[in-house]
């Protein structure tokens, strides 16, 4: 499976804000984008978890948007995450980013941490609050 790395999701949030990546990269808390970015790898030991390539993706959403990393495009950011993510692993996200917007509420800090646990405790179940039609 391909991750997106520090680097390209800097580059993804200077697309998105248009603030210099460098910039961001120091202006940011970079730390908690470098922890959104790894949340998805989790797993024990050397065992990768047992999570699919969706769920993955929306441990990823979740994480970004909830560490909050930006100063501004934090959602957007996620997004874009989202969609790169898929598509560097074979798939296509078949939602419009403005059927995104409109769930965008999803991704309070309240939320995210119930999003995140039921897509961990029902891992062959895609949660029905962030359900998208995938295809590849």
């Amino acid at each position: 499976m391909r991750y997106l790395t520090l680097a390209e999701a800097l580059l993804i949030a200077e697309a998105v804000t248009g603030i210099d990546a460098r910039a961001l990269s120091f202006a940011s808390r970079v730390d908690l984008l470098d922890s959104a970015l790894h949340a998805p790898q989790a797993g024990f030991g050397d065992e990768d978890s047992t999570l699919r390539c969706f769920e993955k993706a929306a441990v990823l959403v979740v994480r970004i948007a909830g560490n909050h990393p930006l100063p501004d495009g934090n959602k957007r950011l996620a997004w874009q995450a989202l969609t790169i993510f898929l598509a560097l692993n074979g798939h296509r996200l078949a939602v419009g980013a403005m059927s995104f917007a409109r769930r965008s509420s999803l991704f309070s800090r309240s939320s995210c941490t119930i999003c995140c646990a039921s897509t961990i405790d029902v891992p062959g179940r895609f949660p029905e609050s962030t359900s998208a039609r995938f295809s590849h």
